[in-house]
C-alpha cells in the first residue's frame, strides 16, 4: 500500500468547486480523487523536468511563483514551454 502525506494547497474556487461536485457524484474522496488525476500527469512531468531541464532551472534558489498578478503570466508559459516539450 502506498504510504500517504497530508498537503495544503490554494485553489481557485472554480477548482474547488469542480472537485468536490465529482467527488461526490462519484462517491469518492476529493483527496482520492486528486490523487489519482495528478498521479500520472505529475510523475510524467516531473521525468520531463529532470531530463530537459538538467543544467537549466527556470526558477532561481527557493523561488516559488503564486497564481496572482504578474506571476500568472510567468506560470502559464512555464507550463507551456514543458508541454511543447513532451511528446
Amino acid at each position: 500500500m502506498a504510504k500517504f502525506q497530508r498537503t495544503t494547497m490554494t485553489l481557485p474556487q472554480s477548482v474547488t468547486q469542480d472537485l468536490r461536485y465529482c467527488s461526490a457524484v462519484l462517491g469518492i474522496s476529493v483527496s482520492a480523487l486528486t490523487a489519482e488525476l495528478l498521479a500520472e500527469t505529475l510523475s510524467h512531468m516531473s521525468m520531463q523536468l529532470h531530463e530537459a531541464l538538467r543544467t537549466e532551472r527556470p526558477g532561481s534558489a527557493g523561488e516559488q511563483r503564486r497564481l496572482v498578478g504578474g506571476s500568472i503570466a510567468v506560470i502559464r508559459e512555464r507550463l507551456a514551454e514543458l508541454e511543447r516539450q513532451m511528446p
